[in-house]
C-alpha cells in the first residue's frame, strides 16, 4: 500500500481511499472537501493518505498552551484519539479487503 496510486491498483484493483468532510445541509452539498486516492496530484498511497487527512481533522482544533518542564505539549488528547480511530479505520478497511 505504499508508492503510487497506479502501481497499486495493478496489484490490488479494489484499492480506493476515499475521505469526505459532509454539510450539515446534506440535501444541497454532497460534500464540502474530499481526498481520494485516484485524483492524480498526489501518491495515493495510504501512508500520504494518512497524513492528508489527519491534518485535515486536526487543524482545527484548539492546542491550550500547557508546558511539560520548560517544553510546550502540544498534543491533546483530542489529537491522540483522531489519530488512533483513522489509523484503526484504515487497518480495519485493509483487513476487510479481499486482497
Amino acid at each position: 500500500m505504499f508508492g503510487n496510486e497506479w502501481d497499486i491498483t495493478k496489484e490490488v484493483p479494489e484499492y480506493f481511499l476515499d475521505y469526505r468532510e459532509k454539510s450539515d445541509n446534506a440535501a444541497e452539498v454532497r460534500w464540502e472537501d474530499r481526498v481520494t486516492s485516484q485524483d492524480g496530484t498526489w501518491s495515493g498511497n495510504i501512508f500520504d493518505f494518512y497524513f492528508k487527512v489527519i491534518n485535515k481533522l486536526t487543524s482545527d482544533i484548539n492546542i491550550p498552551f500547557k508546558l511539560k518542564g520548560i517544553v510546550r505539549e502540544d498534543d491533546t488528547s483530542v489529537h491522540k484519539a483522531l489519530r488512533e480511530a483513522l489509523a484503526n479505520a484504515l487497518i480495519h478497511a485493509m483487513k476487510r479487503s479481499s486482497y
